[in-house]
């Protein structure tokens, strides 16, 4: 009975069934809208719970791809800055070698302008180095003059600039040669540019001749000291005060026009002694000694035979770097060493860098250009990228000073560079620096970008364990739809026919 209203089971029945079917109806057509079949905890509890917490976990995942990606962005942006400095500290190295060069061919020419008898650069191998006359002989161990490690950097700091003595056993040989020294000869001029490893001890850097005749050029606990005897007659001892790993342009004059003999330093005359009606320096054989005493020669607490404190023999090696010797049968002019004292002096100031200066200045510039979000790692800032929701999995990735100060190229630290090859060395320091870090960037990068992709792939897999559980197959859903709708369409037409059989029956009693 329905609100007292009396009915029988068909109607009973048809009705119950007809709700029944609008149930199916209603949740089939609520699959097929949210294409789900647990859509709420009522459908399927396990299945509803278990898929709710790997969509949780796949959202905490996906907003972690946004700090991520601001991760990327970051080093990106360091990266950016750090090639950027890279082609500045280039430039400025190519500008530095570039300027060393140019100021290395001023001395060349200027020694040629002189008609030398004899030039060796000492910056290559071979016989390239000659000028005029005369050939380079082994070494005094017997080998090549290669060995003598030609192209070292020590002197100018260019590529190949002079060549280098270890202080052991290094030595060249220029043999006899009649416009050296196997002819007599009334003037004569010695010019080599130089830089001592160290100023301790005696170190021949140039020799020639012997104990009767013959010219030394050596340095003795830091005192440079010139030398000549000739026929027996011996000359002062010329002498200047020098520093070790400084480079210096030397000179010796041989003058019987002036009847003098002259030492020079930087183009400045520093010593002389007169008075020995000098003619000429007669000829002598014995070769001449690079870096090393090739014969017997006087010093000025040693004779030839006679060598206090065990030192008769010695070879006395210099430790150190030779370059452009030039040898003149002529006295040539103060104005022409000064000249050449001058380039020197030149190759060791820091004044032309004033241009590179500007360049480098905007080394700091770009540390500070280099933010993204407010933090740049090219300013020792940190950056921490976390790759779960509970923040236990991370990269640290520790950023670095590369402004001009912390690379030594500041204002205060040019101030204090004394040669242009300190500059190239303080400058390849800072691209190895800048290299280095930008390899590491490029490391934590590529780690980045993998936990990237990884996250991508648990997101992937972790939406389609949620999909597995709750997903509703809409074929299937949708047959059940068509199924349900045609039942209710018999339900009804069932109803009807009860309801139909019921006024019959009614239509009998009237």
């Amino acid at each position: 009975m329905t609100n007292g209203v009396l009915l029988n089971s068909a109607f009973r029945d048809n009705l119950l069934s007809l709700k029944q079917t609008r149930e199916v109806i209603d949740r089939t057509t609520e699959r097929l809208a949210t294409g789900r079949k647990v859509n709420s905890a009522l459908d399927d509890t396990q299945n509803f719970f278990t898929a709710r917490e790997l969509t949780f976990r796949s959202n905490d995942l996906s907003r972690l791809l946004d700090g991520i990606g601001t991760s990327i962005r970051t080093i990106e942006q360091a990266q950016n800055g750090v090639q950027a400095q890279e082609r500045l500290l280039s430039q400025s190295r190519a500008e530095a070698t570039e300027l060393l060069t140019n100021q290395q061919g001023k001395i060349s020419n200027s020694i040629l302008a002189d008609n030398p008898t004899l030039y060796y650069r000492f910056n290559e191998s071979g016989t390239e180095n000659i000028v005029n006359s005369g050939s380079i002989g082994p070494d005094v161990n017997g080998t090549a003059f290669g060995n003598v490690s030609a192209g070292d950097q020590g002197i100018y700091g260019g590529d190949d600039g002079a060549a280098s003595f270890g202080g052991n056993g290094d030595g060249i040989i220029i043999p006899n040669d009649d416009d050296i020294n196997l002819s007599a000869f009334p003037n004569k001029t010695i010019e080599f540019t130089f830089k001592a490893n160290t100023t301790d001890g005696r170190q021949v850097i140039y020799e020639e001749g012997g104990g009767i005749t013959g010219i030394n050029i050596y340095v003795n606990d830091g005192t440079l000291y010139f030398y000549s005897t000739a026929n027996g007659t011996d000359s002062d001892f010329l002498s200047v005060n020098i520093e070790a790993d400084t480079t210096y342009h030397a000179a010796f004059i041989y003058s019987s026009d002036d009847d003098e003999i002259r030492a020079y330093l930087n183009g400045e005359q520093v010593d002389s002694t007169a008075g020995f009606a000098l003619t000429e320096i007669p000829a002598h054989g014995n070769s001449i000694g690079v870096g090393f005493l090739n014969r017997g020669a006087h010093f000025h607490d040693i004779q030839p035979n006679g060598a206090p404190d065990g030192e008769a023999g010695g070879r006395f090696f210099f430790d150190g770097s030779i370059s452009d010797l030039a040898l003149y049968n002529s006295a040539i002019s103060d104005e022409s060493l000064s000249e050449r004292g001058n380039i020197v002096e030149n190759l060791a100031a820091v004044d032309p860098l004033t241009d590179l200066k500007k360049i480098l200045d905007q080394l700091t510039q770009i540390t500070e250009d280099s933010q993204y979000r407010g933090l740049s790692l090219l300013n020792s800032q940190t950056l921490e990228t976390y790759f779960n929701a509970d923040r236990t999995t991370s990269l640290r990735i520790e950023g670095q000073d590369l402004s001009a100060s912390a690379l030594g190229l500041d204002p205060d630290s040019l101030s204090k560079i004394q040669t242009l090859d300190e500059f190239i060395d303080i400058l390849d320091d800072a691209l190895e620096t800048v290299r280095n870090f930008t390899e590491s960037l490029s490391n934590s990068l590529n780690i980045i970008k993998i936990r990237q992709d990884f996250i991508r792939e648990q997101i992937i897999t972790k939406t389609a364990g949620a999909d597995d559980l709750t997903q509703a197959d809409l074929n299937e859903e949708g047959a059940n739809l068509l199924a349900a709708q045609t039942r209710e369409q018999l339900g009804v037409v069932s109803l009807s026919l009860a309801s139909q059989s019921s006024s019959s029956i009614l239509n009998l009693f009237a």
